[in-house]
């Protein structure tokens, strides 16, 4: 069952981007999958998905999709964890 955007269940849509972050970040539909699980997660779960970001954030905002996603980050996580 592919998830849609307006899903809530974070603990599926975590699972789903688990090691695909970066994947869907780039990708149109994905990004806002991405964006949407930030805006679900806490503070830890928000630190997971960007890790996974991690040495790829020139590419991401280079992006015409995963740019919104480091913008997104920007805007929930707190400026330490950042």
């Amino acid at each position: 069952m592919p998830l849609r955007e307006d899903v809530d269940d974070l603990p599926s849509l975590m699972q789903a981007l688990q090691g695909n972050v970066l994947q869907q970040s780039l990708d149109t539909r994905g990004c806002r999958l991405v964006q949407r699980a930030l805006a679900l997660s806490d503070d830890a779960g928000r630190a997971r998905l960007a890790n996974e970001l991690r040495g790829h954030v020139c590419e991401a905002t280079e992006s015409p999709n995963a740019n919104f996603v480091i913008q997104r980050l920007i805007e929930l996580m707190k400026p330490a964890s950042i």
